[in-house]
């Protein structure tokens, strides 16, 4: 869904139009030797000394931005493949074709399982935030864990990888909805606070505690191609990730303005997973703007229940998420409902899909199929930011 400046100035009938689109380096940049990187080296002395492992992998990572990656590292691990089990890891419960496509083509010749968060786990204590750990049978009975991932933008965490690999990727629904409501509810998730003490992330990195866990990751560019390597301890490995993605992810506009049109590419693929992007970018938003997200949607709303969460108001949903009246699995659904309803009671956001028809979930919620119908609502507007590729960038004032 490309649009112009000249569109925006039109519609909202602004003076001011400021666009963002990708900047940076972008070239793909091959994996260096693998055994030169310390968290693989580590790993695979682990394994010679007769040690198990567990790899961990996100199948969106294998069908793209690590496609490349992956396979010289299996290589690697094939002399030790009775002694390795690769775990596609999510807080997802759905068994993708992918995950059958992966496993006779990508991962063949290894014990591959998809992780199901509503299978029994162990558990392995609690942090000291006060999330009990439940992880999968697999990572507790390893001597050393490998996390394999890409780092991109994430609305909660700051940025994707990590111990993000083990709390959610392979925790219980329980212990992922118990640290969600924690903090979400307390408004401390919030995108883009890398930089500060982010909580969310902290008790990510606690619960990754309990294993021996190394990291591969990975910093991509705005073409989600790979950029640097990152390789050894967890904490270190993230620490050091994060702040090379801010600086390529994170960019600061000189004033707030009136309305942010964002396209979520590449979270564009359902409303649920566009919706992350109203995090990223509702910092340079005045209170009583307005966030338009355009997404193509070809799997409309991603999630059945998600519209039904939307048209319920912040305290019920609230009430329902304190008192576990959802069951785990809707909770997470719930979740980001209810970030796009806190965020409605300062700010006018819509969510503009051509696939889907127009609908409104509250007075400040809306969905439409036509960006020229929101603009025309919206309108007359004396500022705007058009930011491209919105699924990238953490948007903040100077």
């Amino acid at each position: 869904m490309y649009v112009t400046r000249s569109l925006l100035k039109k519609y909202l009938n602004a003076e001011h139009v400021v666009s963002i689109a990708p900047h940076g380096p972008s070239r793909e940049m091959p994996p260096p030797p693998l055994t030169q990187l310390s968290g693989v080296s580590d790993f695979l002395d682990s394994l010679e000394r007769g040690g198990k492992g567990a790899v961990l992998l996100k199948v969106e990572d294998l069908k793209g931005p690590l496609r490349k990656v992956v396979p010289p590292l299996l290589q690697l691990l094939k002399s030790f493949s009775d002694k390795v089990c690769l775990i596609l890891a999510s807080p997802s419960i759905r068994r993708s074709r992918e995950f059958f496509s992966l496993k006779a083509e990508v991962l063949a010749g290894f014990h591959v399982k998809q992780h199901d968060p509503s299978e029994r786990h162990l558990h392995v204590g609690r942090t000291r935030y006060g999330t009990e750990v439940f992880l999968t049978e697999e990572v507790v009975s390893s001597d050393t864990v490998l996390e394999v991932s890409s780092v991109q933008p994430h609305p909660a965490a700051g940025f994707t990888g990590g111990s993000e690999l083990i709390l959610p990727g392979t925790s219980s629904l329980e212990t992922t909805v118990q640290h969600h409501v924690k903090w979400l509810l307390q408004g401390l998730y919030s995108a883009g606070t890398c930089e500060e003490e982010n909580l969310f992330r902290e008790d990510m990195h606690c619960a990754a505690d309990s294993v021996d866990l190394l990291s591969l990751d990975v910093v991509l560019d705005y073409n989600c191609l790979p950029l640097h390597y990152f390789s050894g301890d967890h904490r270190s490995c993230y620490e050091n990730a994060s702040a090379m993605a801010s600086s390529i992810c994170t960019v600061e506009v000189d004033d707030p303005v009136d309305v942010v049109v964002a396209d979520a590419y590449p979270l564009d693929t359902d409303l649920y997973s566009s919706a992350s992007v109203f995090s990223y970018v509702k910092e340079v938003c005045v209170e009583g703007s307005a966030i338009v997200v355009l997404a193509e949607a070809p799997r409309g709303w991603g999630v059945r229940s998600f519209p039904r969460y939307l048209s319920l108001d912040v305290d019920e949903l609230a009430s329902l998420l304190k008192e576990a009246v959802l069951s785990p699995h809707e909770a997470i659904y719930a979740l980001k409902a209810l970030q796009l309803l806190s965020l409605a009671e300062e700010r006018r956001i819509f969510l503009v899909a051509p696939n889907l028809s127009d609908a409104d979930f509250s007075e400040n919620i809306h969905v439409r199929s036509q960006l020229s119908s929101a603009l025309r609502e919206i309108a007359p507007a004396e500022s705007a930011l058009l930011v491209r590729r919105a699924g990238f960038f953490i948007v903040k004032p100077k």
